[in-house]
């Protein structure tokens, strides 16, 4: 996730886990689809949703009151067809990326939901990176602000630098690279200060590299809870639970968590400047910050 968030009323009390970090919802979105698994919003309020299991993706309009909705998708390997697409990433209104997991490939959206560009790792796979063969099956990715794009490959847990080309640019994390080393990664996402993060769920940790690879530094988030999905929002890392969601202040380190009892699982969540989201099992809830 790649999202702008100015959140200075949530400077809390260090390691406070009753703290109420948000608002009661303010409004619900209902009816939604079954199985979904990724919400996004972009700066104009539109909602991207992602249904992996029956491999589409939903468009909902914020001029609409969310009442309008555009889809595209369905099992197939052509441009329009995903086969278990796993994220999403939407960088502006403009640009939505999305990664079809099994067809091995990442897709280019237009407003529209039309497809653009593609990347398709089986035909990066003849390439190389410092003179060796490389054979991507990406698990997650990110966008950078200029368009590179950084590919988190499960056969060898290291993340690549691909220009906007497809040109592949440099390597790092792995098993073998000293303080960044990378032992069971799932996640990437950038934060707009231009540094990535690459989360670990198994070992409840994430490891930070500015965009050229450079490792800066590990978090081990110390929440209450364990935690399966991570969201950067401004200077703030939040992990999310089963029912909880944890912050913690990037520079200052202090934390907090917000229980969300009598609610649904948190399966996502998003920011935007005025609002926070967060995805149930066919439900979104929409809050405020205190």
């Amino acid at each position: 996730m790649f999202l702008v968030l100015t959140l200075p009323h949530l400077l809390w009390a260090q390691k406070s886990p009753d703290v109420q970090l948000l608002s009661e919802p303010v409004r619900e979105l209902n009816n939604l689809p079954n199985g979904l698994t990724d919400i996004e919003v972009d700066e104009e309020g539109n909602i991207f949703l992602l249904q992996s299991g029956n491999h589409r993706i939903y468009k909902y309009f914020h001029n609409t009151n969310y009442d309008s909705v555009l889809t595209i998708g369905g099992k197939g390997i052509k441009k329009e067809g995903f086969n278990y697409p796993s994220e999403l990433d939407v960088q502006n209104r403009q640009n939505c990326f999305v990664l079809d997991y099994m067809n091995r490939r990442l897709l280019l959206l237009n407003t529209n939901l039309k497809v653009t560009k593609e990347y398709n790792f089986l035909d990066v796979n003849s390439q190389s990176v410092d003179d060796e063969e490389v054979d991507i099956w990406p698990i997650s990715f990110a966008a950078g602000p200029t368009g590179e794009l950084y590919i988190l490959n499960q056969n060898d847990l290291k993340i690549y630098k691909l220009d906007t080309y497809g040109r592949m640019q440099t390597s790092f994390g792995g098993l073998d690279y000293g303080g960044g080393s990378l032992t069971t990664p799932d996640q990437l996402t950038i934060n707009p200060g231009n540094y990535l993060f690459a989360a670990d769920t198994t070992n409840q940790m994430v490891a930070v590299f500015d965009l050229y690879g450079i490792f800066q530094y590990k978090i081990y988030p110390t929440a209450s809870f364990k935690w399966h999905h991570i969201a950067v929002l401004d200077n703030y890392l939040v992990c999310i639970g089963q029912n909880r969601l944890y912050f913690e202040h990037l520079l200052t380190r202090k934390t907090g968590e917000q229980v969300m009892e009598n609610s649904p699982r948190i399966i996502d969540v998003e920011g935007t400047k005025d609002y926070f989201y967060i995805l149930h099992p066919n439900k979104i809830t929409v809050h405020r910050y205190k």
